[in-house]
């Protein structure tokens, strides 16, 4: 699958990640992360680019559905779902991550990530390592209906702006 998603460099203050279990099962081992899923390839992007804000907008206003969808979709489904983070970073910005959510509420996204991250995160996570943070810092949210080809999927605004920007990865 080729997608590609974005690194957004902009100065903000936003609720950096906050602890979340290690994945303790109830006979009290620790299980161990699944390996991770490809990512779509990151691309750098600009924040002052209209149609990309416009895209981010539009993902956080089709988020409640979003969930909805992913509530009730399958154990089949579940790994085609990923959500993309506006993850703070160490040092101030931030970066655009995306990861596999497992639990997505009105106000909280959990899951691993699916992508590793180029500037160290705020809360010190990487490739694979769970995250937890606020609905409000998702950035884009993505499914794939059909791997294709072509693929078909819903969300992704970010994807497809930056394909009309003609953005390549670096």
């Amino acid at each position: 699958m080729l997608f590609r998603a974005g690194l957004l460099m902009v100065s903000c203050v936003l609720i950096a990640c906050e602890p979340i279990g290690t994945g303790d099962d109830s006979d009290g081992e620790t299980s161990q992360p699944d390996t991770p899923a490809q990512a779509p390839a990151l691309t750098m992007f600009d924040d002052t680019v209209d149609d990309l804000a416009q895209a981010t907008l539009d993902a956080q206003r089709t988020a409640e559905e979003a969930r909805v969808q992913w509530e009730g979709s399958t154990a089949e489904q579940r790994p085609r779902w990923w959500v993309k983070w506006a993850a703070p970073t160490v040092g101030g910005g931030v970066e655009h991550v995306w990861l596999h959510p497992d639990k997505w509420t009105m106000f909280r996204i959990e899951g691993r990530l699916t992508s590793t991250p180029t500037r160290a995160l705020e809360c010190g996570r990487t490739l694979g390592e769970r995250v937890s943070f606020s609905v409000d810092e998702m950035s884009d949210w993505l499914f794939v209906v059909n791997e294709g080809p072509p693929p078909v999927h819903r969300g992704g605004y970010t994807i497809a702006a930056l394909d009309e920007l003609g953005a390549t990865a670096p």
